[in-house]
């Protein structure tokens, strides 16, 4: 670089703070470094969509607590109204037993004449059959159709209350359905956003921080220049012009190194927070999924990353965020769920540069889709994230 040149571009570096300056005029002064930001905007953006991906894992967290607790209790529900429909189903066996074993007895003239009851229903009791003073008669059909009414009273009762009981079974196991659909859904849908806030903490670091290198080293490259410049120079002037520039470059690296530490000590800060909330969210879902019979229903959640480049479905982007959809009505995806989902997608972009972080994303398989009747033995799994990504998250 010529010395004009070279001082034009110190000129310029000096008007401005290297952590929190204009990303353009960075990448017009520090060519080498091809910069679009700096490092500080690099680590807002990041920032930003840590801020995004932190809210909605809080909320899908929050929500899966109303949720399972919902569905733990419709499953509860399914075993006390199969108890009762199996009870009342045996109710009504034994009813139709009495029934037509009572009937026997009443048309074969085998009931007292003062009370009409039939002589096992008497004897029973311990009471004389027939009763003292009375006689054993033979019924009339009038008599017979009477007692049939009066036996088949209860029975016709408890089928009643065995259908309202299966009524609200079916109701109950249509919601579960749909209810256990939700639950894994929401565990994706946090596994997405806790994704997210790991990535966006690895991708920000990652460039911020290789954006600082290189300015340090276009720097350490003029102060080099300007050294050699005062080695050369052959007269005083020119001497005194090298070592005023060889000082502003000395002061400019150290400054820059300062804002390296700044902004290292300012990515520990955000690790430490965004490890801390994920392991946190990430205890409570699994007591979440523990409640009642869930767990043997849902599995656990999983640490297991969701890249941004996968689509829509594997990102568990139809979940309701805790509300249960209308059995055999498809739900619509709610506008928030759809659109942090698209954020997501862009944040790969954005921040796809950090290939140690990010290049194995859009190589990785995509996760087929799971269907509201894939149990949790056969659903497949979301693709595993390579070793190299697991050693670079916080």
């Amino acid at each position: 670089m010529q010395p004009q040149t070279r001082r034009a571009t110190l000129r310029a570096l000096c008007a401005c703070t290297l952590a929190t300056g204009s990303g353009q005029l960075f990448a017009q002064v520090l060519p080498t470094a091809s910069l679009a930001r700096s490092p500080a905007e690099t680590w807002r953006g990041a920032g930003a969509h840590i801020e995004r991906a932190i809210s909605m894992s809080s909320s899908v967290t929050a929500s899966l607590d109303s949720l399972t607790r919902e569905v733990a209790r419709i499953l509860d529900s399914i075993g006390q109204l199969q108890r009762k429909a199996s009870s009342l189903s045996g109710e009504i066996s034994k009813l139709k037993e009495r029934r037509q074993s009572l009937l026997e007895e009443y048309r074969n003239g085998l009931f007292c004449s003062g009370c009409s009851q039939t002589k096992s229903q008497i004897l029973a009791k311990g009471e004389t059959f027939p009763h003292p003073g009375q006689k054993i008669i033979q019924p009339t059909p009038e008599q017979i159709k009477a007692k049939d009414r009066e036996l088949q009273s209860p029975i016709d009762d408890a089928v009643r209350r065995l259908g309202q009981v299966e009524k609200d079974l079916k109701k109950n196991q249509d919601q579960s359905v749909v209810g256990l659909e939700q639950v894994r859904l929401g565990v994706l849908f946090w596994r997405t956003a806790s994704s997210y806030a790991r990535l966006s903490q690895a991708a920000g670091a990652e460039l911020s921080l290789k954006q600082l290198e290189m300015q340090a080293k276009d720097m350490e490259d003029h102060l080099a220049a300007s050294r050699q410049l005062l080695r050369t120079a052959r007269t005083e002037p020119e001497r005194e012009n090298a070592r005023r520039e060889m000082e502003s470059w000395q002061r400019l690296l150290a400054k820059s190194k300062a804002d390296a530490q700044e902004l290292q000590d300012r990515i520990g800060t955000s690790s430490t927070r965004v490890s801390d909330r994920v392991d946190g969210e990430f205890r409570r879902i699994q007591g979440f999924v523990n409640r009642g019979e869930l767990f043997a229903r849902v599995g656990g959640p999983s640490e297991v990353l969701v890249f941004p480049s996968a689509p829509e479905f594997a990102m568990g982007a139809t979940y309701l965020m805790g509300r249960l959809p209308e059995p055999g009505v498809p739900p619509s995806p709610l506008p928030s769920v759809r659109g942090f989902a698209s954020s997501y997608q862009r944040f790969g972009g954005e921040f796809g540069q950090a290939r140690s972080v990010l290049s194995a994303a859009t190589a990785a398989p995509v996760a087929p889709a799971v269907s509201s009747a894939a149990s949790p033995a056969t659903a497949a799994a979301a693709p595993a994230a390579p070793s190299n990504l697991l050693k670079a998250l916080p």
